[in-house]
C-alpha cells in the first residue's frame, strides 16, 4: 500500500468506508471524558475530510481559548474539499514537508503523517483522535503509524481511539478487534469504553460482505515519550 493507492481513492470518490456526513456518535460519547484533562491541541491522523474535526474545533481548550485541532492528511483533495464543504477559507502555508490548510484554529496538514515531527506541527499535543487511522492501515505498517503517533504526543496524553471489527478479510478498513487494539498498543494503559453494533449503519461494508460490525472504543495512554527516532521506511 502506498500514497497512489491512497490518492486514487480520493480522486475515484472511494471514501465510504470512512467518511461519515455526521459526527462520530462515539466521539460525541467519550470526549467529555478527555475535555475533562483540559487538552490545548488535538491531533487527529488521518483525518481525510472528517466532519469530526469541524465538531472538534467548536469545543473548548483550557483558559476559555478554543480548542487547536491539526489533522493530517495525504490527500490534497481532502483538505480542500473540507474546506469547500464548511464554507470556509483558507490560509495556505507550507510548513516543512506539510501543505498546511488553517482557519482560526482548525488545520489540516496535507502530507505524510510518517514524516510528521513536532516541530513541523507547531509543538506536541495534549490529545489525539483515531477514528480512521489504524483502521486504514494493514499489519505491517501499524507498529511505524504507533511510533509516529507516540512522537507527536505529550507523555500521558489520551487518545480516544475508535476502530471497527467485522467478519470479513482484506481492507481497508481493516478488521481490528479490541484484543488486537490492545496489542497493538502493547506497552500503553488501555482502558476500553465500549463495544456498538453498527451494522445497520456500515452499508459499504456489508456490501463487501460483512454480515456483523462492531465499533470498539477506547482510551490509550502512553506515559513514556519514544526515545528512537523514526526510521521511515514505511509509508502510507
Amino acid at each position: 500500500m502506498d500514497h497512489d493507492f491512497w490518492l486514487e481513492r480520493w480522486r475515484s470518490g472511494q471514501i465510504g468506508g470512512f467518511h461519515l456526513q455526521e459526527t462520530n456518535p462515539r466521539l460525541l460519547a467519550h470526549w467529555p471524558g478527555i475535555e475533562a484533562e483540559h487538552p490545548r491541541r488535538v491531533l487527529v491522523p488521518l483525518c481525510g475530510k472528517s466532519n469530526d474535526l469541524a465538531w472538534l474545533a467548536s469545543r473548548p481548550g483550557p483558559d476559555g481559548k478554543p480548542l487547536e485541532v491539526v489533522g493530517v492528511e495525504l490527500s490534497r483533495e481532502a483538505a480542500v474539499a473540507f474546506f469547500a464543504e464548511h464554507a470556509l477559507v483558507p490560509t495556505i502555508a507550507r510548513r516543512g514537508p506539510f501543505e498546511c490548510f488553517s482557519h482560526a484554529n482548525l488545520t489540516i496538514a496535507v502530507g505524510d503523517f510518517f514524516a510528521a515531527t513536532p516541530e513541523s506541527l507547531l509543538g506536541s499535543f495534549e490529545a489525539a483522535y483515531d477514528r480512521a487511522a489504524l483502521i486504514a492501515l494493514p499489519p505491517s505498517m501499524r507498529a511505524d503509524y504507533v511510533a509516529t503517533l507516540r512522537r507527536l504526543l505529550a507523555p500521558g496524553a489520551p487518545i480516544l481511539l475508535v476502530v471497527m471489527s467485522f467478519d470479513l478479510p482484506g481492507g481497508p478498513p481493516h478488521s481490528i478487534d479490541a484484543q488486537q487494539a490492545r496489542e497493538q498498543h502493547a506497552d500503553a494503559e488501555f482502558d476500553l469504553l465500549a463495544t456498538n453494533d453498527i451494522t445497520a449503519d456500515a452499508p459499504n461494508l456489508i456490501a463487501r460482505g460483512a454480515t456483523h460490525i462492531d465499533e470498539v472504543s477506547a482510551i490509550v495512554r502512553y506515559r513514556h515519550a519514544v526515545a528512537e527516532p523514526n526510521p521511515g521506511g514505511v509509508r502510507r
